[in-house]
């Protein structure tokens, strides 16, 4: 079994089995080069909130209008694009937004000169209740009360963390705590000036030179507060599609003489994001995204083997995906398997 990995492209829609095509195909569309001169403005400014990653061990130079197919036959399709997944919209699943408590995020970065204190910082991921006494002490140094913090050393030196929303108002980085997440983050409400002070205080806390300079992204300094108090969770995990109920684009009503050669059937399954948006103050989001693919995985072996009635054990898997943790979890993570049992306890 081998990986063929197809870059610059997208999911766009499936194509049915026809009688023509007794099979399942899935359609591509071709998303223009990353560097082109037209996008490169609005590429810089999409990754700004970004690590930025060194590419210099990537020897690789692939065209890709010339390998990027139109379509391509599947028996599989995995929705593994995020929480407004191409791929949950067109079969179907419904992702349902959670989340009443308003939460503020900030990320920001800074050059990286290379210089020997700078290449001595190690990155971490560190969240408050596993970690109380660091925090604290820079809760009391800086005045800034955060939930998690996390830190990445590459290209630049990238900060992201979740400060309480009642300790930035307390040091004027906000000038009003109430009202909607929308409204906290409005120009009017947020003292740029603070907000940098913040975060060159709290980097200079975990290390970082006081005299590392912030990176500039179109004049402006590379550090923002954004709002992540609404989360996504998909209704389901998988589902087995026949041609029969499957509506695509354009074909909603359409009927069809019956034949049973068309009755191939898909595996969709969901993983990552588009499954369940992670919530960063618990740094729970890689975990559960592994775990999720595992999950999927299992699902997928069965179907090959014909089993078709998995969706109150994908139900269950679910449950315990989003319960996961020390507690739920069984301890010996070397032994875990695709197979649920291994790494969930029942």
């Amino acid at each position: 079994m081998g990986v063929e990995v197809f870059l610059g492209c997208y999911f766009r829609a499936m194509e049915k089995p026809s009688k023509s095509q007794p099979y399942w195909n899935v359609l591509m569309g071709s998303t223009p080069p990353l560097h082109s001169n037209n996008n490169s403005n609005n590429n810089t400014n999409n990754r700004s909130n970004q690590p930025k990653r060194n590419n210099r061990n990537r020897t690789h130079n692939i065209n890709k209008s010339e390998i990027t197919p139109n379509k391509f036959r599947a028996d599989i399709v995995i929705a593994a694009d995020g929480c407004h997944s191409r791929v949950c919209q067109e079969f179907g699943f419904q992702q349902k937004t959670r989340g009443k408590k308003k939460l503020i995020g900030i990320t920001c970065n800074f050059e990286n000169r290379k210089t020997l204190e700078e290449r001595r910082l190690k990155e971490f991921s560190l969240i408050s209740f596993l970690n109380r006494r660091r925090f604290r002490e820079l809760k009391e140094e800086v005045g800034i009360e955060l939930e998690n913090l996390v830190f990445l050393r590459d290209e630049t030196l990238y900060f992201v963390y979740t400060p309480k929303i009642s300790s930035l108002v307390e040091r004027g980085v906000l000038r009003s705590g109430e009202g909607k997440p929308s409204d906290l983050l409005r120009r009017d409400n947020v003292n740029q000036t603070e907000l940098e002070k913040v975060g060159k205080e709290i980097a200079a806390f975990c290390g970082v030179p006081l005299t590392s300079e912030y990176l500039r992204i179109g004049g402006r300094k590379d550090i923002q507060l954004f709002d992540f108090s609404e989360r996504t969770v998909c209704n389901r995990q998988m589902m087995v599609v026949t041609p029969a109920s499957y509506y695509g684009e354009g074909e909603k009503g359409e009927e069809e003489e019956k034949d049973e050669q068309l009755d191939h059937e898909l595996f969709v399954g969901v993983v990552g994001d588009a499954l369940l948006t992670p919530f960063w103050p618990l740094g729970t989001g890689a975990n559960r995204a592994f775990l999720s693919g595992m999950d999927v995985s299992f699902l997928a072996g069965r179907f090959c083997q014909g089993e078709r009635k998995d969706e109150l054990l994908a139900r269950r898997m679910m449950s315990r995906l989003m319960e996961s943790s020390e507690e739920t979890m069984r301890k010996d993570w070397v032994k875990y398997t695709i197979d649920p049992k291994t790494r969930y306890i029942c």
